[in-house]
């Protein structure tokens, strides 16, 4: 299973660990929670402070055969 993930920064963070302001835990992104509870590849092309004419124009042009795009 592959999952697409486009947009702003609610998806761009992915592939590390980030330490929580408040608790000071270390925490992952909630699209690799998503991932790694379907066991699936994340295809990720979500951008800081993105707009939507990006995530559409990046959508448009993937050429990976996804089973679920997040927008």
């Amino acid at each position: 299973m592959i999952i697409g993930f486009f947009g702003a920064s609610e998806t761009a963070w992915h592939g590390y660990p980030y330490q929580c302001a408040n608790t000071n835990e270390l925490a992952i992104s909630w699209n690799d929670i998503v991932c790694k509870y379907f066991n699936a590849e994340q295809y990720n092309k979500a951008v800081l402070q993105g707009s939507t004419e990006r995530t559409l124009h990046e959508l448009k042009k993937c050429k990976k055969d996804l089973d679920v795009a997040v927008i």
